[in-house]
C-alpha cells in the first residue's frame, strides 16, 4: 500500500477558492498544486501525473465538463467537480461525464475532506487490489449500481444523485435535508415524506436484484446511510 501523501491538483479561476481549498487539503497532509486554466492543468499533468483533480466548471478557457472528458481520455486520476451550479441537470452531467463526485460552492470543508479521503481510498484499492469481502460499485456514468455478485441495478436520475451522496459518506449517516439539497431541491418545498418514499422504492429495487443484501439503512427521523453488511 502506498504511504506517500497524495498529489492533488486544483483548477479554478477564483484565487480565493483555490487558496481555501489548497490550504484545507495541505492541512490534511496532501501535496497540492493550483491552476487557473484548463490548459495550465493539462500542461502540469503532462509533466507530472497526480492522484486527484478538483475541477471548477466555469473556467476562462474551457468548461469543466469538456475538461473532465479530456482528463479521462489521457490520464488516470480521480475527478471531483466543484461549482456554484446547484441544478440537478449540472450534477447529472458532471457524473455522466465521468466525475467521481460533485460538490457545490460554498463547499463545506468537512465534506470536501471526507470526499477526497474516500475517493483516494478507492483509487488506492483499485491500484493495489487485494482479496477481501464483496463490495458494491457505483457507476453513475452508466446509471447503475453493481452489487457484490456483479448484478447491475439500473438507476433513475434521482437515484443516482441520492447514491452519489450516500456512498461518498462511507456508511455514515446523511441527513434528509442534505439529500434533498443534493438532488437540486429545497427542503422547504420538496418535503421529507417524498424523500422517504423515494428511498423506500430504491430499497425495494435493490432487494429485488440482490435479495441477500440490505445496504440502505434508515435512522428514524434523522437520515440514511449506505452500508455493505449482508442481511
Amino acid at each position: 500500500m502506498n504511504t506517500l501523501p497524495a498529489n492533488i491538483y486544483i483548477v479554478d479561476d477564483d484565487w480565493l477558492v483555490r487558496d481555501l481549498l489548497a490550504s484545507t487539503l495541505r492541512g490534511e497532509g496532501f501535496h497540492v498544486d493550483t491552476y487557473s486554466t484548463g490548459e495550465a492543468l493539462l500542461g502540469a499533468l503532462d509533466a507530472k501525473p497526480c492522484d486527484l483533480v478538483l475541477v471548477d466548471i466555469g473556467l476562462p478557457d474551457t468548461d469543466g465538463f469538456a475538461l473532465t472528458t479530456r482528463l479521462l481520455s489521457r490520464y488516470r486520476c480521480g475527478i471531483i467537480m466543484i461549482t456554484a451550479r446547484r441544478d440537478m441537470e449540472s450534477r447529472l452531467m458532471g457524473l455522466e461525464q465521468g466525475a467521481d463526485a460533485y460538490l457545490v460552492k460554498p463547499v463545506d470543508l468537512r465534506e470536501l475532506k471526507a470526499t477526497v479521503c474516500a475517493l483516494l481510498r478507492r483509487i488506492e484499492r483499485e491500484r493495489h487490489p487485494t482479496l477481501g469481502p464483496p463490495t458494491w460499485r457505483f457507476e453513475p456514468r452508466f446509471w447503475r449500481l453493481v452489487g457484490p455478485d456483479e448484478v447491475a441495478i439500473p438507476l433513475t436520475q434521482s437515484e443516482c444523485l441520492l447514491l452519489d451522496v450516500l456512498i461518498r459518506h462511507q456508511g455514515g449517516l446523511v441527513e434528509r435535508d442534505q439529500l434533498i439539497t443534493a438532488m437540486g431541491h429545497s427542503p422547504v418545498y420538496f418535503g421529507r415524506t417524498r424523500l422517504d418514499t423515494m428511498i423506500s422504492r430504491l430499497r425495494r429495487k435493490i432487494q429485488s436484484y440482490c435479495p441477500d443484501w440490505r445496504p440502505l439503512v434508515t435512522e428514524r427521523n434523522k437520515g440514511y446511510a449506505f452500508v455493505t453488511v449482508r442481511d
